[in-house]
């Protein structure tokens, strides 16, 4: 990376303060940030601004420089816009997404950047969820707009992708000011409806551009990944159930890689769990976006994607290390770290290890000051064989699914060894028709497919549009032992993982399986059909009449999801005989 900012001689730092201090001092008079013109229309204009608010808010967290000018801009941009809202209440994008408003006002009071205006940002944060959406009643399916309970055949705002992204932390930001248990249960039924209804075994839902249902084939738009890792964040942060960083992980190291090419110069407007091809494909199986959504480029469909998706990895770095109520961190997160702990007199805190392609994480804390400082730490509830051992003693069992306690001396060196001991793990339902997915850890496995990638267009230094094809058969169904899954899937290890992890060709880590074909499952509308319903009895004949009928046992090889930009991550399945 370091190399590649050489060669296009860029200074991100400064390029970054250019940015910022060029919007501060072209703030208007009023408070009021960017172009005072109106733009996206009476009741919506509010919307344009929020995310310069929270960059200006990130910014201030890094460079204390310039924090109070940041801040105090943010402030004047709060109390102007409420006092339009005021008059002009929000209405269409502003009043969908109110809930980030609120988030907004809530960061300005948490960091001590209210100046005296405790009660404006409080109230700023009530006026925007008495003029937003109710998404509680939407959730609950009570209000005149209900959830999707199928793919939905036209574009709503409110069964759009991005937006459920986005309000999925709806609740738990809402139960900060109302400590109204409902709204934090909303938090539980906002993963549950968005799972059970349009779930998708990458860790994310369906939504090409709306709700699409369990068809492992339907779209998942790139900036719906970013926002709901954003969202299961905040949600983990507020409520502190690790089943929400458990999915934070899952659509983190699945769903994300696998939506961008691995050097990160392209991205699709639209992944699919199940992606046989890569190009312009009218017609297409999704709803609503356009026949290039599916295209690896610089922006393919709509540019909003480009502009969010370098924010997906940052949003996960910044929630792998959590200060906690007891003066204490929580290690939501597990990925290669070492930071300079700001509690108390201070703490050295390290952490190594390959994850999530390694199965082992090595915690070091120092401990400056003579008080313990507490450290929580994630099991996620797959690692139901998961042990610590700490200062080199015997491993002890954890319980999964929780955060776990250790409590390091002050003026101390303390080292957790944390083996998660992951198994094979088979996964039925995600998809249509009982089909079965591959997960190991917190990695899902998917069909390594050769992809073969076409130059359609090239912009500057190393952008390109891509289509993508592969001559990889692809319509097997896996052969399976439910009871036994390590008899028919077997895990291998290649090497450590390379500088890009994540990369379609130098797999750190495989599956191999088997499989048989099934010439029935065929490509339809330019894209792998629905699989068939499992468990398949091969050469049986349906209530339909539809005859299954299934070539010999082969064997197949399963690679990271992360690591493929074609794959089926959704299988039918026939039983081992």
């Amino acid at each position: 990376a370091a190399n590649l900012l050489d060669q296009l001689n860029v200074n991100l730092t400064e390029q970054i303060h250019y940015f910022i201090t060029y919007i501060l001092d072209h703030q208007l008079p009023n408070g009021w940030l960017g172009p005072d013109d109106g733009y996206g229309g009476v009741g919506n204009t509010y919307w344009t601004a929020w995310d310069v608010c929270l960059a200006l808010m990130q910014y201030a967290e890094f460079n204390p420089d310039i924090e109070e000018k940041a801040t105090r801009a943010v402030l004047s941009y709060i109390k102007e816009a409420h006092r339009r809202m005021l008059i002009t209440p929000m209405q269409s994008w502003s009043g969908i997404r109110w809930s980030d408003w609120t988030w907004i006002c809530q960061l300005m009071l948490d960091h001590g950047w209210s100046y005296g205006e405790e009660q404006l940002l409080w109230d700023a944060g009530v006026l925007a969820k008495q003029q937003g959406f109710n998404w509680n009643d939407y959730y609950l399916r009570k209000g005149q707009y209900k959830f999707a309970l199928q793919a939905v055949p036209q574009w709503t705002m409110y069964d759009h992708g991005v937006n459920n992204g986005m309000v999925l932390k709806g609740g738990a930001i809402w139960y900060r000011q109302s400590k109204n248990t409902s709204d934090s249960d909303q938090s539980y039924l906002r993963v549950h409806m968005l799972e059970t209804y349009h779930g998708l075994s990458s860790g994310v839902y369906s939504a090409d551009e709306c709700f699409g249902g369990r068809n492992p084939s339907r779209g998942t738009e790139l900036c719906t990944v970013v926002e709901m890792i954003m969202s299961l964040n905040y949600i983990f942060m507020v409520q502190g159930d690790a089943m929400f960083a458990d999915r934070v992980e899952r659509a983190t190291y699945n769903a994300l890689p696998a939506e961008i090419t691995p050097d990160m110069w392209a991205h699709q407007y639209l992944q699919q769990n199940n992606e046989i091809n890569s190009m312009h494909t009218n017609p297409h199986i999704w709803e609503s976006d356009g026949p290039d959504s599916t295209i690896f480029g610089l922006e393919p469909n709509f540019g909003c994607c480009t502009a969010n998706f370098v924010q997906g990895w940052p949003k996960m770095v910044a929630s792998i290390l959590l200060l906690t109520q007891d003066t204490g961190i929580a290690i939501a997160q597990y990925a290669p770290v070492s930071a300079t702990l700001p509690i108390g007199g201070g703490a050295d805190f390290i952490m190594v290890t390959d994850y999530p392609f390694g199965d082992t994480v090595t915690v070091t804390i120092n401990v400056k000051s003579s008080s313990s400082l507490p450290v929580y730490f994630r099991v996620p509830a797959w690692a139901t064989q998961a042990t610590i051992s700490v200062n080199g003693g015997s491993p002890v069992g954890l319980t999964s699914g929780t955060m776990q306690l250790v409590k390091c001396n002050g003026l101390q060196k303390t080292q957790l060894l944390i083996n998660f001991n992951p198994t094979i793990r088979l996964e039925f339902g995600w998809g249509y028709n009982n089909s079965v997915s591959v997960v190991r850890g917190p990695l899902v496995y998917a069909l390594h497919m050769v992809e073969n990638y076409v130059v359609t267009r090239h912009y500057e230094f190393n952008s390109n549009d891509y289509i993508l094809s592969s001559p990889t058969p692809w319509n097997f169904a896996l052969v399976v032992d439910k009871e036994q899954p390590n008899n028919t899937l077997i895990f291998q290890r290649m090497g450590p993982p390379g500088t890009i992890p994540f990369n379609n060709g130098d797999y750190s880590q495989v599956i191999h399986a088997k499989g048989r074909s099934i010439p029935s499952w065929i490509e339809e509308v330019n894209a792998a059909n629905e699989p068939p319903l499992s468990p398949i009895t091969c050469t049986n004949t349906r209530p339909s009449g539809e005859e299954i009928s299934c070539g010999p046992v082969v064997d197949l090889l399963l690679v990271p999801y992360g690591s493929t930009n074609l794959r089926i991550g959704s299988f039918p399945w026939t039983l081992q005989t």
